[in-house]
């Protein structure tokens, strides 16, 4: 009776596995390029932050990176003036 029961099973489960809508390698291939598609304008509506080459920012000047701020020991210090965040080249030791 069990074996009975389990080839009943299986077979139904098998008639349903066939019977399901599979892609056809067409709408695969649609689905890829509308991906791509939404990517490439997902990177053009993104907004490019360029980042600094080499040091251009003195002691004391406002800065967004570290590697703006020249000097050896020199990095672009988090500073709060009232409640505003504001960066600045400053000394490591400070």
């Amino acid at each position: 009776m069990k074996v009975l029961y389990s080839s009943v099973v299986i077979a139904v489960l098998v008639a349903v596995a066939v019977a399901l809508p599979s892609k056809t390698k067409e709408e695969i291939a649609a689905e890829e390029n509308q991906l791509v598609e939404d990517l490439v304008q997902y990177l053009e509506a993104a907004p490019i932050r360029k980042r600094a080459d080499q040091c251009s920012k003195q002691k004391g000047d406002n800065c967004e990176y570290h590697c703006e701020c020249c000097g050896a020991a020199v990095t672009c210090n988090t500073i709060y003036v009232g409640d505003k965040e504001e960066y600045i080249c400053n000394d490591k030791t400070k």
